[in-house]
């Protein structure tokens, strides 16, 4: 246990209870409407560069009115934007709420539910960790309504989990608004925007991606790999016209007019109760498949598309609830690369090569010399080793013996820059504890590897770059909080998005959600 986190968050909790007593609760202390906005792959280097090119009613205004945290860490490597929005909502780690490195997102959302404008089958049901729109639904007895917006049916799922009153993304096959059976209630907005005139169906064919209008970058030349002022055009047909178009800028105006249509909605029902909206907006566009370079004329369009998104749905927001009703966040996520699969090296030009099947093997050979002749091993991920625990438990061997030595033997392996011991790092060391808190507990992982950024990874008969996800040491990234006619400020110490969480369930004044590990950030603790 770590005793000085312990008492880090009795003196916080101490600290939230004294600020809780300074006056008797308000019902106007308590926002109507929480929106957050999440930038999925948005740089945060490229946010302070693009800033003097975006308009005045976006992110300029709610850094002028809102605390930006600059420095804010997701405190462990993000293999998938899932990973980092389950954090979010929940205010734990991949380890606790089991989204993280290993997950296979394709069999965690499948389900026996009925879609509903889709032919897939999905569903939250095998999620496992609480959110804050949980709690506020608990506390409220159902009346709160908590929704979650995005381009695609993982997201959506992961940022509404199990409790929220529903989940919508755009279906890829027919471009329609889907959800899932597993939300019983669909809002009167679902069923108009899908049949609206101005909907996907009807537009897609006239649908151009050009640029919003012409931008100089104000970086360097030499960052650029082509003239960002030069034009470009994308349209959307054939059999993957959807698919593209969802991978495109463009998606933020259908996921705005949706989200308008909803935050309207829900402004006119009789319930009191506060609403909480999370949208995601795509920053990392792709074509046919491929990312753009973060430099490109078509990322810096993505960043002015985003902005103008937010000014309109800010707009929307304290129109519909009123702006004295409105807490709005905003956060963002670094981009996520993919491994891009290669022709396999030349035999005439070696090049580290790391198998986990004959990882595997080796390490069965080493163990079966030491204890005897078994399947010691249960598998092994480009990132992770998981032993045979149920064999080790049988022979009474001490799993902390095999964990040092399967590690100090992967260490040697080619294409491997470290291997941890689980228990080596729960022992504090930054690294290993980053790496630890990205894999899932349910995964029982034994041994942390991390490969070199120039090993190629083999699996079956496919062999691919290894790419690390995001960088293993913290990787700034933005997160704002902002009251409408609020005071701008710039905090610039480092925090972890854990806290986000237990902030917003402060400010809404509620419980934080079961399993959230960080502490509300103490800009926010003290009521004005």
């Amino acid at each position: 246990m770590n005793k000085g986190g312990g008492w880090s968050r009795l003196l916080t909790s101490l600290v939230v209870l004294s600020a809780l007593s300074i006056r008797p609760l308000e019902a106007r202390d308590i926002p109507r409407l929480l929106l957050c906005i999440h930038l999925e792959g948005a740089e945060s280097s490229l946010l302070e560069t693009y800033t003097p090119l975006l308009g005045q009613d976006g992110l300029k205004r709610l850094l002028s009115e809102g605390v930006l945290y600059a420095n804010a860490d997701y405190g462990f490597p993000i293999a998938e934007p899932q990973s980092a929005l389950a954090t979010l909502v929940s205010g734990c780690y991949p380890r606790e709420h089991n989204l993280g490195w290993g997950t296979d997102y394709t069999e965690l959302f499948r389900s026996s539910q009925r879609g509903v404008n889709t032919s897939s089958r999905l569903s939250p049901e095998r999620l496992s960790y609480c959110t804050v729109g949980d709690v506020l639904r608990d506390v409220t007895q159902g009346k709160a309504s908590v929704y979650a917006i995005s381009a695609t049916a993982p997201e959506a799922l992961t940022l509404a989990a199990t409790g929220a009153s529903g989940a919508f993304w755009l279906d890829e096959t027919n471009g329609m608004w889907a959800s899932s059976a597993y939300y019983p209630a669909l809002p009167k907005a679902f069923t108009e925007v899908n049949r609206a005139a101005q909907s996907l169906r009807n537009t897609i064919a006239k649908q151009v991606w050009t640029p919003l209008r012409r931008a100089s970058s104000p970086l360097p030349s030499h960052y650029l790999p082509q003239p960002l002022e030069g034009d470009f055009r994308y349209s959307f047909v054939g059999a993957h016209a959807y698919r593209e178009y969802i991978s495109s800028p463009l998606v933020g105006d259908e996921i705005t007019r949706f989200a308008t249509a909803l935050l309207q909605e829900s402004a006119v029902e009789k319930s009191s109760a506060p609403t909480i909206l999370n949208i995601t907006y795509p920053l990392a566009p792709k074509h046919a498949g491929t990312p753009y370079s973060p430099y490109s004329a078509e990322a810096l369009d993505a960043y002015l598309r985003a902005d103008k998104a937010i000014g309109s749905l800010l707009q929307v927001a304290e129109k519909a609830f009123g702006a004295e009703h409105c807490l709005f966040v905003v956060t963002s996520a670094p981009r996520i690369a993919g491994a891009a699969k290669v022709t396999p090296p030349s035999n005439s030009v070696k090049k580290p090569l790391y198998s986990p099947a004959k990882a595997t093997a080796l390490i069965n050979l080493y163990l079966s010399a030491l204890y005897g002749k078994e399947n010691w091993v249960e598998r092994t991920t480009s990132n992770a080793v998981y032993l045979n625990r149920t064999l080790i438990e049988r022979k009474a061997l001490s799993i902390r013996e095999l964990q040092l030595r399967t590690a100090a033997l992967v260490r040697e392996m080619d294409g491997v820059a470290e291997a941890f011991a689980v228990g080596e790092a729960t022992s504090g060391d930054n690294l290993s504890m980053r790496m630890l808190r990205a894999i899932p507990l349910s995964g029982r992982a034994d041994v942390l590897v991390r490969l070199d950024a120039t090993t190629y990874v083999s699996e079956g008969n496919v062999e691919y770059l290894n790419n690390p996800p995001t960088a293993l040491s913290p990787l700034p990234c933005w997160l704002i909080i902002a009251h409408p006619g609020g005071k701008a400020k710039r905090i610039t110490r480092p925090i972890e998005m854990v806290a986000l969480a237990p902030t917003l369930a402060y400010i809404l004044r509620i419980r934080p959600p079961t399993g959230a590990q960080g502490a509300p950030l103490e800009e926010w603790l003290l009521l004005e």
